[in-house]
């Protein structure tokens, strides 16, 4: 038995009080070898049985990359849940490391400090309960690094035990972890084996991880196109996304007859693509906003809208997609959709910019000369308190 395991299956009989004082010994080298990585797993499980001492040294921990690399935004969620009267020193060494962070990186590791208390919860369900349910999300709480720091060796093994017990999506995370090598001996046949298994009993968003798969190989597309529709039609967002790209790239949808004109308005392939993004659009994916833009700026599968098209762009630079925004600050340099407004054209070339987007320096640039100073000021202030409101969500 590994000693994860020996650990987890010893958990329900092993107060909190003990894995800290085990935890503690194996990073100050007290009677037993510096072991920091195992110290590190330990105060995680004390810190989830309850030992608010154990926040403070996971803090410290995170802090100084002990047993892992420095991670300063989870260095201040550990030491924001370790604020308070039993650990002093949690306070002067948060300010310490916040200082060191941006206003919206701060925000974000308080917001991962908020998830611990579901961490804890379903760590509680998963030892005492072996609630199935639990152990997934306990399992994701440590893939994702949501109110505990990633160990994707922890999380493997919470997938498996939820695996016992014939969860469809532990079946899935751990099939991509064994093709991942994620926390696991890569293992591909086992991998596609879970996969296949939870996409069998008609679980999307393995039926959808399984299309992935599969379509990086000729033989087997059709196979994962398949899925893509099964996926899509149980309303997994990606798949629906993913045909809409499929269908606008003529790989689905598209007529095979031979010499008819394909008018990019009304082709079947095209019309299918926009109606797919659409779907995806309606439950928020970011991606296929803008696409459902960009269908509506060329005309592709719908007549040209340009004010659709700005709409679009609009709710998906909302959402910080720096293309989106490009694509809004070309519409308003050549008023397509939208009044023409250098100002605005500037505003948007410029968010864009600050997203990321370095194709839109040139374009900013450009725009800018072409501004006296109080208008480059009100676009100045304009895309500065854009970028502030999508950083603080």
């Amino acid at each position: 038995m590994k000693a994860i395991e020996k650990t987890l299956a010893d958990l329900p009989n092993t107060n909190a009080d003990a894995l800290y004082e085990r935890a503690y010994a194996l990073r100050m080298g007290d009677g037993v070898r510096v072991n920091l990585r195992a110290a590190h797993r330990l105060f995680m499980l004390a810190a989830l049985k309850g030992k608010r001492a154990a926040f403070y040294q996971l803090g410290l921990m995170n802090m100084r990359g002990e047993g892992r690399p420095v991670n300063r935004l989870h260095a201040a969620m550990w030491l924001k849940l370790g604020v308070g009267r039993d650990e002093p020193r949690a306070a002067r060494n948060l300010e310490m490391v916040a200082s060191e962070l941006t206003r919206a990186q701060v925000k974000e590791a308080f917001a991962l400090a908020a998830e611990f208390p579901r961490a804890a919860r379903s760590f509680k369900a998963a030892v005492l309960e072996n609630e199935a349910d639990a152990l997934v999300a306990l399992g994701e709480a440590f893939t994702k690094g949501t109110g505990v720091d990633v160990d994707p060796e922890m999380a493997s093994e919470w997938y498996r035990r939820a695996v016992v017990l014939q969860h469809p999506r532990a079946q899935m995370l751990l099939g991509l972890a064994y093709l991942a090598g994620s926390g696991v001996k890569q293992n591909a046949t086992e991998g596609m084996r879970l996969l296949g298994v939870a996409a069998a009993q008609g679980y999307a968003d393995a039926e959808y991880e399984l299309a992935e798969v599969l379509f990086k190989k000729m033989p087997t597309r059709a196979q994962a196109i398949g899925l893509f529709e099964a996926a899509a039609n149980h309303g997994q967002v990606r798949a629906q996304f993913r045909l809409g790209q499929l269908c606008k790239a003529g790989e689905v949808g598209q007529s095979r007859s031979r010499g008819s004109p394909i008018h990019r308005d009304t082709a079947l392939h095209l019309k299918m693509a926009l109606a797919w993004f659409s779907k995806a659009a309606e439950c928020g994916d970011v991606e296929a906003v803008f696409e459902q833009g960009q269908m509506y700026a060329q005309g592709l599968g719908t007549a040209q809208d340009f004010e659709r098209a700005a709409e679009c762009y609009q709710q998906a630079a909302a959402k910080g997609h720096a293309k989106a925004a490009f694509n809004l600050g070309f519409l308003f340099a050549h008023g397509q959709g939208v009044e023409q407004d250098e100002v605005r054209a500037y505003q948007w070339y410029r968010i864009s910019e600050l997203s990321g987007y370095t194709v839109a320096k040139s374009s900013a640039l450009l725009y800018l000369k072409r501004l006296n100073e109080k208008q480059k000021e009100l676009a100045e202030w304009r895309a500065e308190s854009f970028m502030t409101q999508i950083s603080l969500g």
